[in-house]
């Protein structure tokens, strides 16, 4: 049997550790598309650690991998010595950059089609990925959230890339109606869960964007409880 891990909590450290680290070997899995929270969750309410041969699971040598660093500090630790949590960091910006940006070249081939000669089918196929791109780029800046939620660093580089999407949808305005002009007035609009998150001074570097962003907003004739939502936020980075 392997050494005992002390507690609950310090087992669910170490599986998000050990999630963070293996999901910088896919480049394009964010870490809770790699390992699901409902995995992390089961490992760390184990009552006593796995013994090694109980964390083979046959025919999935993700899932090995991370069972053996997760109950075995040794293991552990050489995956920690392996990639800081800095270098996951970047890892996970250069993911979130790239994920924003393939969504947004895969609506411009969609903006290209020639709506007019669409049959009213063809109409509701293209509306339907163009939902499916609102969707993705929610789930995105979703999970932008919940990394910060658990990381502090590479702050300014997830708000720079979120005030950057906030630019590129409003300068779309398909895109524009199906994240923030069609939203609820109930949730926190579009991208400013994600950016709220964030350290004042992260935020504060992207002021001259964010007027921007604002600029665009009203052009656009965003809802009045975006716009006030918007300026709660970055009021303090745009004085």
């Amino acid at each position: 049997m392997l050494g005992s891990i002390q507690s609950t909590s310090t087992r669910l450290a170490r599986a998000h550790r050990v999630r963070d680290i293996l999901s910088t070997f896919d480049r394009n899995e964010f870490p809770l598309d790699h390992i699901s929270e409902a995995v992390c969750t089961r490992v760390a309410f184990l009552e006593d650690p796995k013994a090694i041969a109980d964390c083979l699971e046959q025919g999935d040598l993700k899932l090995t991998v991370f069972q053996l660093a997760v109950n075995n500090l040794a293991q552990y630790d050489i995956f920690c010595q392996l990639l800081s949590e800095d270098r996951c960091a970047q890892f996970f910006e250069q993911k979130l950059r790239r994920r924003i940006e393939a969504q947004i070249a895969a609506f411009d081939m969609l903006a290209k089609v020639d709506t007019d000669s669409l049959s009213a089918s063809g109409q509701d196929q293209l509306q339907s990925r163009i939902d499916g791109i609102a969707f993705e780029l929610s789930k995105i800046v979703q999970v932008a959230s919940l990394d910060r939620k658990r990381h502090l660093q590479g702050e300014r580089e997830k708000a720079k890339h979120l005030v950057s999407l906030l630019r590129e949808v409003c300068c779309r305005s398909r895109l524009f109606q199906a994240l923030i002009g069609n939203a609820s007035s109930v949730e926190p609009g579009f991208g400013l869960d994600a950016l709220g998150v964030l350290s004042n001074e992260a935020v504060m570097e992207q002021s001259d964007e964010l007027a921007d962003v604002r600029a665009l907003l009203v052009q656009q004739r965003a809802p009045n409880q975006y716009l006030t939502q918007f300026d709660e936020l970055t009021g303090s980075s745009m004085e």
